[in-house]
């Protein structure tokens, strides 16, 4: 349960920043705009696009390996564990595909 309650944490951040991207980019036409409305779901922080990906991979690989590490008996459990592995799988690959 302990890497249940982890694994959720640490997804936390990829997820909420794929949210606001998807967002800010259905809701802006021009990329300067759309790259300040997203700075500004992130409270102003001013953090590089590029260390915001890495960090974002880095926590869904954390949050993968500790629901691999997971044991789940229930049926409802187990889709929503791999619902849950699914979306974070999407968000490295999103995350990836914007390091390039």
């Amino acid at each position: 349960m302990k890497y249940l309650v982890a694994s959720l944490l640490f997804s936390i951040l990829p997820i909420y920043s794929f949210i606001t991207w998807l967002i800010t980019f259905n809701r802006y036409n021009n990329h300067a705009e759309r790259l300040l409305a997203y700075k500004s779901y992130f409270f102003d922080i001013n953090i590089n696009q590029i260390i915001l990906a890495l960090i974002n991979i880095l926590f869904s690989l954390i949050s993968i390996f500790l629901l691999s590490r997971t044991f789940v008996k229930q049926k409802k459990m187990v889709f929503i564990y791999y619902i849950l592995i699914i979306i974070l799988a999407l968000i490295i690959i999103f995350n990836g595909w914007s390091l390039l």
